[in-house]
């Protein structure tokens, strides 16, 4: 009886690591739909931290009394491994309809508070919202760093275009980390 409520855990935990779009298979497993954006893991040293990063990222923020969730796919391709933000930005597929990821790369890895490379690549000359991520130009690739806890707030606020990338690139506190709105 014991071991059949501790087996029963178990498979309740791999359920919600599985939920909340982390595998230690590294397979691309989405949490919501083919459209959201991407979480994408550059740094494959180590699969404990990746699958922390991502519980982070799916863990629900509140914010007065309301629960918030980021609407995200976690992305463990090894196309993606050692790539640059801009290379990231031309590896994705032409169907991705978003202008902006997330990159776990190896400073988000290895730095205690997981900042995650927050990629924008928004078409400059305002008109070019169609162009395939591969037809980016390096000067429209623009990056900086969130804190995990943020990327609901900043996936949710770019997806209905509510709040501009430049706004929370020019956010950022002096150590070059968005940490959120002061209130």
């Amino acid at each position: 009886m014991i071991w059949s409520k501790v087996a029963c855990a178990f498979v309740l935990i791999a359920i919600v690591i599985q939920a909340a779009g982390c595998s230690r298979r590294d397979t691309a497993v989405k949490r919501g739909t083919e459209h959201d954006p991407w979480v994408i893991r550059t740094d494959f040293s180590n699969a404990n931290e990746w699958t922390r990063i991502c519980e982070l990222i799916a863990a629900p923020q509140t914010d007065m009394g309301m629960k918030f969730y980021a609407y995200v796919r976690f992305v463990g391709d090894e196309k993606f491994r050692g790539k640059e933000a801009r290379d990231v930005v031309v590896a994705l597929p032409d169907e991705y309809r978003a202008h902006f990821c997330f990159v776990v790369d190896g400073q988000c890895i290895t730095n205690p508070e997981h900042s995650i490379l927050v990629v924008g690549f928004y078409p400059s000359d305002g008109k070019s919202f169609t162009r395939k991520p591969r037809d980016t130009p390096a000067g429209d690739v623009a990056t900086f760093r969130a804190l995990p806890s943020q990327i609901q707030s900043i996936e949710n606020n770019l997806s209905i275009a509510n709040v501009d990338f430049e706004e929370f690139a020019k956010s950022v506190g002096g150590d070059g980390i968005y940490r959120g709105v002061s209130r």
